[in-house]
Parts: structure tokens; C-alpha cells; sequence
């Protein structure tokens, strides 16, 4: 396996793993609040007669709009890291090419290989 081969292999998982990462937070998230939403459905019932507590259900909407910011937070973290890594590897590429002419250029590499 060529270095090239293994280093788009390893971009890939990981650029899934961060992806997956995100839906499952998001997916937990989702269906707490789901639930949140069902239960006070129940509470309320068909007459529209709320039976239970209004601050037990008040404090738990609250303890998760407060985990959807903080789950905001770390992805917007991730996101501008993967970024901010795009960005070095295109400045890396560049520099490379420019300097290094004659190593990245592929038909240079290609006519070496073939000789």
C-alpha cells in the first residue's frame, strides 16, 4: 500500500468517525427530548388537564437545552479544527509544489517510475 493510499484511507475514517460521533450525539439528544415531549403529552392527556409537576418537567427541558449547547459547542470546536486542518493541508501541498517541484510532480514521478 502506497504512503498516498494510506494517508486518503486514514482522511476517510476519520472524516466518519467525526461524522458518526456527531449523529450519535445528536440521535441521544433527539430522542431525550422525544421522551421529554411524550411524557408531557401523557401529563397533559385528552382533556387538557395537566397532572404532575410543571417544574420537574420546566428543569429537565432546561438540563437538555443546556447539553444541546454544550454538544453545540464541541462541534462547532470540531468543525473548525477539521477545518483549520483542511486549510494547513493545502498550504503543506502548496509549499510542496512550489519548492519541491520536481518530488510532487506527477509526471515527473510517473516517467521516473516507468524508466
Amino acid at each position: 500500500m502506497s504512503l498516498a493510499h494510506h494517508i486518503r484511507t486514514e482522511r476517510i475514517f476519520h472524516n466518519s468517525e467525526k461524522k458518526s460521533v456527531n449523529y450519535m450525539v445528536t440521535s441521544v439528544l433527539y430522542d431525550q427530548f422525544r421522551t421529554l415531549n411524550s411524557d408531557f403529552r401523557r401529563a397533559v392527556g385528552d382533556s387538557g388537564d395537566f397532572k404532575g409537576n410543571i417544574r420537574e418537567f420546566r428543569r429537565h427541558h432546561q438540563r437538555l437545552a443546556l447539553s444541546v449547547q454544550n454538544a453545540d459547542k464541541f462541534m462547532m470546536i470540531s468543525n473548525i479544527a477539521g477545518f483549520c486542518c483542511q486549510i494547513m493541508n493545502v498550504i503543506l501541498i502548496g509549499y510542496c509544489m512550489i519548492f519541491f517541484r520536481h518530488e510532487t510532480n506527477i509526471w515527473t514521478s510517473l516517467r521516473w517510475q516507468t524508466e
